[in-house]
């Protein structure tokens, strides 16, 4: 009716067809015009062209009320893109409002649409949604409208296929989601690597039929990969006895790969490795427990390394504890918790420490790491701390302290961290142990391929904590920041350390952001002018007390 010039709304109109070649027939229903209507009158002309008649088919509604909801789920199907638009009113007979583009959902990559967070639209207000095909048809109105309301966590999903110019949205009806605030600290996008993590806002985490939703951001933005990869949407549900977590991910490269990691409220973890599949995406499931202790903790990067599940089972029992040992690795339980730290005469103190091992570190997985050089006497030494995710190991802290010794070239560098694998297989074989997945060629050639990469010099500063080096009695002590533990762990031993370290291999995946490290160093007297000196560079997060010669620092 809006397309016929002279018609005005309110006003009463009627079918009328003239026969060609024949008679003028009238229909004898009238209808009220309302411009914003949902209903149309169908009819049939039937007969002859001397004896026909109009037959009314009744009143159809171009739109259905489908139920009350307070999402949208969008999907396509295909290889276009669209831009999500809402429409909506406040009443049968008002007109539709229509918003601007929400979100660009593209092929493979799903989009949850929370109406809460949609301006200008009230409970009670009906909604339906719109989209507009890029490079194609506009303003595309889908059949269903929805009442609006904001205290349910129902979902109406809608699946978007064709073509640009031949395209159809597909209804598959309300879904019954639990959507479950997890905090982003931020994101950095200039990051060469993306390594993030989210947390639940309560400790009552993801339960089952609940989906994750992200305050004040798009789930998709904010969990992205290196290469405009995403994990679109996490949805947790019941298949069988068992947990299933289902993750969305897409390219839009077909090599992109990806780690993720669920954490339990019992602190369990359950990786994924997420390959990214091209323009669409692959619905990838992880099925974690037989009971339902509900997801606290996601992390997630696209580093080079993700865990390893065998080497994950025998670290988290503490299997084999005297070939660990060999490798300077001790465990017990803490809190339940089984916790690795290392022995001050460990194999590792002949392999010092320099740049190139943190750059081949921060490669294949999560850390982070403070350097903090002073000269005491004419020598150089420093104190370097990490803390990240260390595979099998887990979650984990570090503190070093080395002397300066020489500038040493990548290729000897190199040629030492080769002896270094050699002697581990040589010790590997002496012992009866399950067969390792990756055998030592394999492993030589990886390590050579990332340093290649990963190396910024031809030299580098090389640091040792030889019988030259003052060791000192030191404490570690890491906590949990969010959902994670309070305390994870705290270590320390009465021998003098040149090397402090703990690891727990059951939090995997955890970034090291939402940890926190506190080292303590206790100088005796012997040592007061190395205390006086650290103390007079002033390092930030440093704090000493010089009548006990001690060193607290916060990482």
């Amino acid at each position: 009716m809006k397309d016929v010039s002279g018609i005005r709304e309110g006003a009463t109109v009627r079918f009328v067809m003239d026969i060609r070649a024949g008679k003028t027939i009238v229909a004898s229903e009238t209808f009220t015009y309302r411009k914003d209507s949902d209903y149309y009158a169908s009819y049939n002309g039937t007969g002859t062209t001397l004896k026909a008649k109009a037959v009314y088919k009744g009143r159809f509604a171009t739109v259905v009320y489908s139920g009350e909801a307070s999402a949208l789920f969008l999907k396509v199907s295909g290889t276009y893109a669209y831009n999500a638009k809402i429409q909506y009113r406040k009443g049968s007979y008002t007109p539709w409002k229509t918003t601007g583009h929400i979100v660009n959902v593209t092929a493979g990559i799903p989009e949850m649409v929370n109406i809460s967070e949609v301006g200008g639209i009230s409970p009670g207000d009906h909604f339906r949604f719109v989209m507009d095909i890029v490079a194609g048809n506009k303003n595309v109105i889908a059949n269903e409208y929805f009442v609006y309301k904001k205290d349910i966590t129902t979902i109406a999903k809608y699946d978007c296929k064709g073509t640009t110019l031949n395209c159809s949205i597909k209804y598959n009806g309300l879904a019954a989601y639990s959507p479950v605030d997890f905090i982003c600290d931020g994101v950095d996008r200039q990051e060469a690597y993306r390594n993030y993590s989210i947390y639940s806002s309560t400790s009552t985490g993801l339960p089952i039929g609940g989906c994750v939703r992200i305050k004040n951001h798009s789930l998709a933005d904010v969990m992205k990969f290196v290469n405009d990869g995403r994990i679109a949407s996490i949805v947790s549900e019941k298949s069988g006895s068992k947990t299933r977590i289902t993750t969305y991910a897409s390219g839009p490269k077909k090599t992109g790969e990806g780690h993720i990691w669920f954490m339990d409220k019992n602190y369990d973890c359950y990786e994924e490795d997420v390959i990214l599949h091209g323009d669409l995406s692959k619905e990838q499931t992880t099925s974690y427990s037989s009971s339902n202790p509900n997801i606290i903790y996601i992390s997630w990067n696209d580093k080079a390394l993700g865990g390893d599940p065998f080497l994950r089972s025998i670290t988290a029992k503490g299997q084999f504890a005297d070939f660990f040992k060999l490798f300077g690795f001790v465990s017990g339980l803490q809190n339940g918790r089984r916790v690795y730290h290392t022995i001050v005469d460990c194999i590792q103190r002949k392999f010092g420490y320099c740049d190139l091992y943190d750059e081949a570190f921060n490669y294949g997985t999560n850390m982070m790491r403070e350097k903090f050089e002073f000269t005491s006497q004419g020598q150089r030494y420093i104190f370097w701390t990490w803390k990240g995710h260390y595979l099998n190991l887990g979650a984990g802290a570090e503190m070093g302290f080395y002397r300066f010794v020489k500038r040493m070239s990548l290729k000897d560098l190199t040629d030492k961290i080769m002896q270094g694998v050699n002697d581990f297989f040589k010790e590997y074989a002496r012992f009866a142990l399950p067969k390792l997945p990756l055998t030592e060629a394999v492993i030589k050639a990886s390590i050579k391929k990332t340093l290649s990469l990963v190396a910024t010099k031809s030299y580098y500063d090389y640091y040792e904590s030889d019988d030259k080096t003052p060791v000192m009695p030191m404490t570690l002590t890491i906590k949990g920041k969010g959902t994670l533990p309070n305390q994870i762990c705290r270590y320390a031993p009465r021998e003098p350390q040149w090397w402090i370290t703990s690891f727990v291999p059951q939090l995997q995946g955890v970034n090291p952001k939402d940890t926190v490290a506190e080292y303590t160093v206790q100088f005796n007297q012997s040592q007061k002018q190395l205390f006086d000196d650290f103390m007079k560079v002033r390092f930030p997060n440093w704090s000493g007390d010089r009548n006990k010669l001690t060193l607290v620092h916060t990482f």
